[in-house]
């Protein structure tokens, strides 16, 4: 298991020649993290926990704001920051965003053809209320106790907030 640190560490130059000549591990990271002309480098972080867990989601936030604050200080450097889950954080919110209209636009087709289909006005609305509804609910009490953990008080283990329902 790797273990957390809590500062970065940079070797000297003259260290890091020793290493390219003497450590074929070094050798291997260096060509990863540096480009051919020696004029850009990557820098690799590996932090204490799933880098696709909501604690990812902080440190993603934190390096974008991180490299938009070193490109404000240093315009001439060119600097990016990516990550699988910047773009699954992205795409998240581009989703949550065109929720709303997605939503909007189905239950309007959906209750459209019920209604046309048995010449009804209020046969939509009825099965809204009878069948999306109660589903609606429970599916709103599992995100209450596996996400927002509402039962962990209980102490039972199955009950506890397991960070969502997924």
């Amino acid at each position: 298991m790797v273990q957390p640190v809590s500062s970065v560490a940079c070797l000297p130059w003259t260290d890091a020649q020793y290493a390219l000549e003497h450590s074929s591990v070094y050798v291997w990271a260096w060509k990863e993290a540096v480009d051919f002309q020696n004029t850009s480098s990557m820098l690799t972080v590996i932090p204490p926990y799933n880098t696709f867990s909501n604690e990812a989601k902080s440190l993603v936030e934190r390096a974008r704001s991180t490299v938009d604050a070193f490109r404000r200080q240093s315009p001439s450097w060119s600097v990016a920051c990516y990550h699988p889950m910047s773009i699954e954080i992205d795409a998240e919110v581009l989703t949550w965003a065109r929720f709303p209209w997605v939503i909007s636009i189905t239950v309007l087709v959906v209750f459209l053809a019920i209604g046309i289909r048995y010449r009804a006005a209020l046969v939509p609305i009825k099965l809204l209320l009878t069948i999306a509804v109660p589903i609606l609910f429970v599916l709103g009490c599992g995100v209450f106790v596996f996400q927002d953990g509402w039962l962990n008080w209980t102490g039972i283990p199955s009950l506890h907030s397991q960070g969502g329902l997924v």
